[in-house]
């Protein structure tokens, strides 16, 4: 169970990590990896995420797996291609800013304290960090993409049983209302 993707989240957090590091471009890996920490570090402190994504381990740690298929030309959104392009097998190109609009002032403090703890490492040495937490470690599996269970984030970033039950019957209601209305519910 995951939280639903939100698209529009989705390219506002993007873009807002990529203009923190003061670029209109940014390496892919780093910004699959400063997501995964924004979200990881929302659901730690309220127990929702920013941008709601199913979240897999992979080789070089866990990431979003909608927001790394849209990065990667896999799954294509013309909302998405309206604000971002590529360049090389790698590189992201903010090509339009969609402003943060779509996000709450939380989820902005979130992202931009994420990218400032992090801007001095390479996206090598976050890809190590990542490999540390217990979440990715429990579910990796060489040459593949496993889900990551909400719930082992949420015992990972230290929330009881009982809170753990009740964020994932928020994801479940989620989920269903959107699928209900009609939302991406991923």
């Amino acid at each position: 169970m995951h939280f639903p993707f939100e698209l529009e989240k989705a390219i506002a957090a993007t873009a807002l990590l990529i203009s923190e590091h003061k670029a209109k471009q940014l390496d892919r890996l780093r910004i699959q990896k400063l997501l995964y920490l924004a979200e990881r570090e929302s659901l730690r402190l309220t127990g929702r995420p920013i941008v709601g994504d199913k979240l897999c381990a992979m080789q070089h740690g866990p990431v979003l797996s909608h927001a790394l298929d849209l990065m990667r030309g896999i799954q294509h959104d013309d909302k998405w291609s309206k604000f971002f392009s590529t360049k090389g097998p790698n590189l992201l190109i903010l090509t339009k800013n969609p402003g943060v609009d779509a996000l709450s002032q939380f989820d902005v403090a979130i992202l931009k304290q994420i990218a400032q703890k992090y801007r001095a490492r390479s996206s090598w040495n976050v890809v190590e960090l990542t490999h540390e937490f217990p979440e990715w470690k429990r579910n990796y599996v060489p040459k593949s993409s496993r889900a990551i269970p909400l719930t082992d984030i949420l015992h990972a970033v230290g929330r009881s049983d009982e809170e753990a039950k009740e964020i994932v019957a928020d994801a479940e209601y989620a989920a269903a209302f959107a699928r209900q209305f009609g939302a991406a519910a991923a």
